[in-house]
């Protein structure tokens, strides 16, 4: 079970080259077959295609409180799919480019991960007891 920002990430931050206020933000659920390496994996056609379920709109609500990045979501309408979903990762949209994609955040650890998708609207939002998705 993993839950971090992106090595990559931190210094995409860093470097201005992702702000968590203005960048077009984005959310997908991937399946098992993505075999996740936090010290290098930078980008979201690192992702298998096939395992890339679903992909959110746009996320809303952006926030940066005390040094921690809160943001909301949007529902996956009406999910249904053969393969299991396995983790959230959160990226930077560059126009539909993933080669470019810069990803951002992944976790497996939420709750009702792993999960089959049973045709239903899914929420998943960031830890309440954290307060937000990473700092």
């Amino acid at each position: 079970m993993s839950t971090f920002k992106y090595d990559t990430a931190a210094v995409a931050f860093g470097t201005k080259e992702i702000d968590w206020l203005t960048d077009d933000i984005r959310a997908m659920l991937v399946g098992p077959g993505y075999s996740v390496l936090r010290a290098t994996d930078q980008f979201v056609s690192i992702i298998p295609p096939a395992q890339i379920i679903v992909r959110s709109d746009q996320m809303i609500s952006m926030a940066i409180t005390n040094g921690v990045y809160t943001g909301l979501i949007p529902q996956f309408l009406a999910l249904a799919s053969e393969t299991i979903v396995a983790a959230l990762v959160i990226y930077k949209n560059n126009a539909g480019d993933d080669t470019t994609s810069q990803l951002i955040y992944y976790s497996d650890d939420g709750i009702g991960f792993p999960f089959l998708p049973a045709g239903v609207n899914y929420f998943v939002t960031y830890d309440q007891a954290n307060g937000g998705w990473f700092q």
